[in-house]
């Protein structure tokens, strides 16, 4: 289960559940890699959690949001607010 979708530089981080088949993403992110070399994976465990971060070049993003998912405008913990930005009302 993938519980959140932050962007990184390039495509996306998957953030997973506590738990998830790190064994099994592994052998489907290298299937996926060897059938489209575009793509990068990088799997990771740490205090965060399990995460996958799929990246790809620039003219490949459609492509990585399309297969993964694309993040959300302002992701879970996203601290910068957009009520900092908002345009003053009419008079």
């Amino acid at each position: 289960d993938v519980r959140h979708r932050r962007p990184v530089e390039g495509g996306v981080r998957l953030e997973l559940a506590p738990g998830a088949p790190v064994g099994t993403i592994a052998q489907l992110a290298a299937a996926e890699q060897s059938c489209c070399r575009f793509f990068a994976f990088a799997l990771t465990v740490d205090e965060r959690g399990p995460a996958l971060e799929v990246t790809a070049p620039s003219g490949a993003a459609d492509v990585v949001a399309s297969l993964f998912g694309a993040p959300p405008a302002d992701p879970p913990g996203d601290t910068d607010a957009a009520t900092d930005h908002e345009e003053p009302a009419p008079d």
